[in-house]
């Protein structure tokens, strides 16, 4: 079926389009125009990549059937704590105990203005600091 339209009338040659999903990297290909030359407000769009949907998995992952045997019981005094009884304390490490040991916190550098070698720290070692807090010489 041929449509005619009448004269004077402008029809768009447009042709509609899918949205692109970009997240997935689909785009349009653009190109120049067919025909004479002229100025292009818009350019044509030659192609379309599109990329294939992936499925979708579940987040929860495999189901798994449950059994149909019944689950042991356990005694109330194995899985309460008693109210009185406290459990032990856990032993605290420190995982950054020894880094320091060897470790020289003082440097020879070049003085400013008399151009000699001169001793200076570098940096404050764990220990300097913690003797400095808790000195008795105050």
């Amino acid at each position: 079926m041929i449509k005619v339209y009448r004269e004077g009338s402008r029809r768009s040659k447009r042709k509609p389009l899918k949205p692109l999903a970009y997240w997935r990297g689909e785009r349009y290909v653009y190109g120049r125009p067919e025909g004479p030359i002229g100025p292009v407000l818009v350019p044509p769009i030659r192609e379309v990549i599109r990329i294939p949907e992936e499925p979708a998995k579940p987040l929860g992952g495999v189901k798994r059937k449950r059994g149909t045997s019944r689950a042991r019981s356990r005694s109330r005094s194995k899985l309460e704590p008693k109210e009185d009884e406290i459990p032990p304390a856990l032993p605290v490490e420190n995982p950054e105990e020894g880094w320091d040991d060897g470790t020289d916190s003082k440097c020879l550098v070049l003085h400013f203005k008399t151009q000699e070698e001169v001793e200076r720290r570098k940096f404050a070692l764990d220990t300097e600091i913690f003797d400095s807090v808790y000195s008795t010489d105050l």
